[in-house]
């Protein structure tokens, strides 16, 4: 979602970037509760559990957090850390600036969290 932002911008967010460390079977967010980071994770791996049932795994290079950012929702998934995970998160203001203020990256963002929740439902 970040693609189609000029390179002023993504040096704007990669300045913002809080590195955040997590040990296995710490979680990152959970569902229900307020969200106020988005998460890309840099090293190791976490599962999604949505109401109980693992319906995603990630891992490097991955992201999560979006929808209750965009949404302004509280987190629809818990993140957990499978093994030690590094991220590098980026506090609320910050994400929506960047996303909401280019259109397209508004698109992209919408795109993707509509495929996710709709594949999350066909897991379930």
């Amino acid at each position: 979602m970040f693609q189609p932002l000029p390179l002023t911008v993504v040096e704007q967010i990669a300045g913002g970037l809080e590195p955040m460390g997590f040990s296995a079977g710490q979680e990152v967010c959970t569902q229900g509760e307020p969200g106020d980071r988005f998460f890309i994770i840099d090293a190791g791996h976490a599962e999604v559990e949505r109401s109980g049932t693992i319906v995603r795994h990630l891992a490097e290079g991955d992201s999560f957090g979006e929808i209750a950012l965009l949404h302004a929702t509280p987190r629809t998934a818990t993140v957990r850390a499978e093994d030690a995970m590094r991220t590098f998160a980026l506090r609320q203001l910050d994400f929506l600036s960047a996303v909401t203020g280019n259109p397209q990256a508004a698109i992209v963002a919408d795109s993707l969290i509509q495929e996710r929740l709709s594949e999350d439902v066909a897991r379930a």
